[in-house]
């Protein structure tokens, strides 16, 4: 989620303000079926922890909740990962206690729990911020966690087949207008990559679609693809 590196606010140099614009947001079948449940719990004073492998888009999700019900007011982002010192994460949440808005806390599960129990008790306490977090971890063993949050799992790729086709022809227009070509997938090629497994989920689909337009100059055809996706895909298609 490049989209999420902003420039920093004054006195803040971890958490990040986000600036959300409507027409960077995908229409999926998943979405549409997962979203009211998601915007009910970010309405209400329950904490939303969105969990899943990584490049699901949990960040977008987040971005998405925000966007449906709080718009008017700041989106905030801290990945945790980027945190060495805890210390200063309290000062940054300090300067937003006047806040309104949604803080999104991204790989939270690498906070220690003393310091995350401190955080979250400051945040609640001291802040009108809504708080929408997210984890990649295989599985939740944090307690602070697991008492404060509704865990929300987001589904891989390979679990939802039909977004799979939409992030296929979102991707192949993106390129095509990046590189000035008129590229188009044969059917059949749609349906191949709808079973492939996509072991990194979004970013996956990106880079694949970006090359094949940049190798092809016409229509992409199930034997262009397979060069990318391994010899065992092809057997196990050859099987079927």
């Amino acid at each position: 989620m490049n989209n999420f590196k902003k420039p920093l606010s004054r006195g803040l140099f971890k958490i990040k303000p986000v600036k959300v614009v409507l027409k960077e947001f995908i229409d999926l079948p998943y979405l549409n079926t997962i979203l009211g449940k998601l915007k009910k719990l970010y309405a209400s004073k329950i904490l939303l922890l969105l969990w899943g492998e990584r490049g699901v888009g949990k960040s977008s999700i987040a971005k998405l909740i925000h966007h449906s019900v709080n718009k008017n007011y700041p989106l905030f982002y801290l990945d945790c990962l980027e945190c060495s010192y805890k210390e200063e994460i309290l000062k940054e949440v300090y300067f937003l206690q006047n806040q309104n808005g949604t803080i999104f806390l991204k790989n939270l599960e690498v906070f220690p729990e003393e310091f995350l129990r401190n955080l979250l008790k400051f945040i609640l306490y001291n802040s009108q911020l809504k708080i929408i977090a997210s984890s990649s971890t295989s599985k939740i063993q944090s307690d602070t966690i697991k008492t404060y949050f509704y865990i929300f799992q987001v589904l891989p790729l390979r679990e939802r087949k039909e977004d799979i086709s939409v992030f296929l022809l979102h991707f192949l227009n993106k390129f095509n207008r990046i590189y000035n070509k008129k590229i188009s997938f044969h059917p059949l090629t749609i349906d191949i990559l709808k079973e492939y497994h996509w072991p990194d989920n979004i970013l996956e689909i990106q880079n694949l679609v970006e090359r094949l337009v940049l190798l092809k100059n016409k229509k992409i055809y199930p034997r262009d693809i397979f060069g990318f996706l391994g010899l065992n895909f092809q057997q196990k298609l050859t099987k079927v």
